[in-house]
């Protein structure tokens, strides 16, 4: 009887700490999310964010790919599309002598 009621203390203790690691999860997609939407990309790349955002979801929270993903999606966010940079010295077409 001490051994079933010890395996049961257990399992509702790692109840509670998936479903706390969960809602912690969930905050952090829910802020990537926004992150992309408010990022100003182009359709086909905010799409193509979304599908790997929607990868992340479905990942363990502590696999390397996931930790890939993530730093893909954060990368993709702080990056701003082409028509909202300003142009550059370097990205003048060049005269040809």
């Amino acid at each position: 009887m001490e051994r079933a009621q010890k395996e049961y203390y257990l399992n509702e203790k790692l109840k509670a700490i998936q479903k706390e690691l969960g809602a912690a999860r969930k905050s952090e997609i829910d802020e990537l999310k926004k992150k992309i939407d408010t990022a100003g990309m182009s359709k086909e790349v905010h799409e193509k964010a979304i599908q790997e955002l929607k990868r992340l979801e479905l990942m363990p929270p502590m696999s390397a790919e996931s930790t890939v993903s993530r730093n893909y999606l954060d990368g993709c966010s702080r990056c701003r599309g082409r028509k909202n940079r300003r142009k550059s010295a370097t990205s003048r077409p060049r005269k040809r002598f």
